[in-house]
């Protein structure tokens, strides 16, 4: 019985490395986060959180300390998807029945270069797709070979349900990129939309910084960029992407811990 629970365990232990090899869809290496809580009555809607967005990227840019640094309302592997309804276009021109339910996040314009999620087709987001500029978006390549297996998706539409409106409007592809392990290496990847900040933001942001030189110095220069940006801006939950890609594989290295000890000690009784 002790031989069968050490086997067990060590199918497990199998199982726990080839997770810790599963590629997460960005790079967490070297990477700090930040969180940031906009007050909605300093910041009521999109257009005056685009500005905040834009004046904060400028301030980021000028320290020495950041290589680089975007902004999302989602992080991979810490925060809960949001998910939104999505009509898609049949063959024929028409919206589908029923919508589909996706992942959003909203991010900055280099948001996803800095995050190291790699562009597979079309470009990236940038400063342009603002308010004014028609509706964009880069998805995910699971989601766009389920739309679109036999075509590009570069181009194709999607249509957004707008709470409070009864026409979903419509929102342009322009990219693909990889997939990401939104919950871990043990979970599927999620359909995901990327809309830029500027068109549609929310009050809660996470920042993601690429240091040039130590990560002290880097979160010193963070937070000095956000009190230029508003002096009632505040940094908190900071940590490195390293360590919430650790969070949320902890339970699968738990569970492998766990039945090893109690091999462990059932081979020791044994013997």
């Amino acid at each position: 019985l002790s031989l069968v629970v050490l086997a067990a365990a060590a199918l497990v232990g199998v199982s726990f490395r080839n997770l810790q090899r599963v590629p997460n869809g960005f790079s967490a290496h070297g990477a700090i986060v930040a969180r940031v809580q906009l007050d909605r009555r300093r910041y009521p809607n999109d257009s005056s959180r685009a500005i905040m967005g834009r004046t904060l990227l400028d301030n980021l840019s000028r320290e020495p300390s950041i290589a680089a640094a975007g902004f999302t309302s989602t992080l991979p592997v810490s925060d809960e998807p949001w998910l939104t309804y999505f009509f898609v276009p049949m063959l024929d021109g028409s919206l589908s029945k029923e919508p589909g339910l996706f992942e959003i996040r909203r991010v900055s314009p280099n948001y996803l270069a800095t995050i190291g999620i790699p562009l597979l087709f079309g470009r990236q987001l940038d400063e342009h797709d603002d308010a004014t500029a028609p509706p964009v978006a880069i998805v995910s390549r699971r989601l766009a070979l389920r739309l679109w297996p036999d075509q590009p998706a570069i181009g194709k539409r999607l249509y957004r349900v707008v709470p409070g409106s009864k026409v979903p409007g419509p929102v342009t592809v322009v990219g693909v990129v990889a997939d990401v392990m939104d919950e871990g290496a043990s979970a599927p990847p999620g359909e995901t939309v990327y809309i830029p900040w500027s068109q549609l933001s929310t009050v809660t942001m996470s920042l993601v910084v690429r240091p040039r030189g130590s990560a002290a110095a880097a979160i010193r220069a963070t937070k000095h960029a956000l009190q230029l940006t508003d002096p009632l801006l505040a940094a908190h939950d900071v940590a490195s992407l390293d360590a919430l890609v650790d969070q949320a594989n902890a339970m699968p290295r738990l569970q492998t811990v766990i039945l090893f000890t109690f091999a462990a000690v059932a081979t020791l009784m044994a013997m």
